[in-house]
């Protein structure tokens, strides 16, 4: 597959740019993410930090919520907010798959709390995220 790369070098407020073709089989993302083709289906490899990231992303979620009411209507919210920092990750091409389904997942609940949990005000939120092959997830637990 033909790629063009554009080499953009900056000088002050001088931009000049560079184009470059070559033939590859692998392409370059954001965060050092590397996709091999398949067919319709990227795989996604050498990810170093991305669990950490999203980790520290989620718990920012879960502590803007932990004054709300552990009910329904707040885990709406909290899915809502967990699915927008989520799904850039995907539209860049850190995860596998050609779906959002197939490449993350939330859950936040009675899926994820027990009744003891939610009477105590305990949010606990489960993130999938697929790495390397669509729907084959790596679980991150966040919790207050």
């Amino acid at each position: 597959m033909k790629i063009l790369l554009l080499i953009l070098l900056v000088s002050s407020f001088n931009f000049t740019g560079a184009a470059q073709s070559f033939t590859a089989q692998k392409t370059s993302l954001p965060g050092n993410a590397q996709t091999l083709r398949h067919t319709d289906v990227a795989v996604v490899q050498n990810q170093p930090g991305l669990e950490n990231e999203i980790e520290q992303k989620l718990k920012l979620i879960l502590n803007k919520y932990k004054r709300y009411p552990n009910d329904e209507t707040t885990w709406s919210l909290i899915r809502f907010d967990a699915t927008n920092i989520l799904y850039p990750y995907f539209q860049e091409g850190r995860f596998a798959g050609v779906k959002p389904n197939e490449a993350f997942y939330v859950k936040i609940g009675k899926e994820t709390m027990t009744a003891a949990d939610i009477a105590n005000k305990k949010l606990i939120l489960q993130v999938g995220i697929a790495k390397q092959k669509p729907a084959e997830f790596t679980l991150i637990t966040v919790s207050n």
